[in-house]
């Protein structure tokens, strides 16, 4: 547990909560670069990927990336 008089225990703990995350948003930059940027066959795959998909579905995909709330994760832990 880390206390306001003790910062450098506060930043351990918030570093170590935020790693994870941090990880995992980075994966997704990686994925969405190749998807977004692709061309000729991945391109085709792609589009009629997003055509298909709803986009209340592609919207729920994305909620642990947009829906987060930094006060919940500190609550959870």
């Amino acid at each position: 547990y880390a206390s306001p008089a003790d910062p450098l225990a506060a930043l351990a703990v918030w570093e170590q909560s935020r790693r994870p995350r941090v990880a995992q948003v980075a994966r997704r930059g990686a994925v969405n670069r190749l998807a977004w940027h692709a061309s000729g066959p991945v391109a085709i795959a792609r589009n009629v990927f997003l055509k298909v998909r709803s986009s209340e579905k592609l919207a729920t995909d994305l909620d642990w990336l947009y829906g987060w709330r930094a006060s919940e994760a500190a609550v959870r832990r």
